[in-house]
C-alpha cells in the first residue's frame, strides 16, 4: 500500500533541482536544504571528498566519543504518515501506549543499566 509523502518527502520534492555548484555551497555549509544537492548524481564522482566532509561535521559535532543510546517508546500511534517510518498511522500494526507506571518501570531499567 502506497503511503502519502511525508513533511520531509515533501520539503525535499519542493526544492529546485541542484545546480553544480550547489554541491559547493552544501560541502561548505551543510544544511537541510543542501541534502539534494548532497545526494544528487553530480555529486557521485566527488563521493570521497563528500565521505572526508562527512568525517570532519560528524567529528565536529560528536568528537571521537561513542555513545550508545536506548530509546523509551512510550507509544507506536501516530498521526503522521511518514514513508520510512514503522510507526506510520497508515500501516496495520498493533497500537500500544505505555501507562505512566509502565513509563516509570523501562526508565528505571534503562538507568539501572546505565542509560
Amino acid at each position: 500500500m502506497s503511503q502519502p509523502p511525508g513533511r520531509f518527502a515533501r520539503h525535499l520534492a519542493a526544492l529546485p533541482e541542484p545546480a553544480p555548484m550547489d554541491l559547493d555551497r552544501a560541502l561548505a555549509h551543510p544544511s537541510l536544504d543542501a541534502l539534494p544537492a548532497l545526494l544528487s548524481p553530480e555529486a557521485l564522482p566527488r563521493i570521497e571528498e563528500l565521505a572526508q566532509r562527512a568525517r570532519e561535521v560528524t567529528l565536529q559535532r560528536f568528537g571521537r566519543a561513542v555513545r550508545l543510546f536506548a530509546p523509551l517508546y512510550v507509544s507506536n500511534a501516530c498521526l503522521s504518515s511518514c514513508t520510512y517510518c514503522g510507526f506510520s498511522k497508515g500501516l496495520d500494526v498493533a497500537r500500544r501506549t505505555l501507562t505512566v507506571d509502565q513509563v516509570v518501570t523501562e526508565a528505571r531499567t534503562l538507568v539501572d543499566r546505565g542509560f
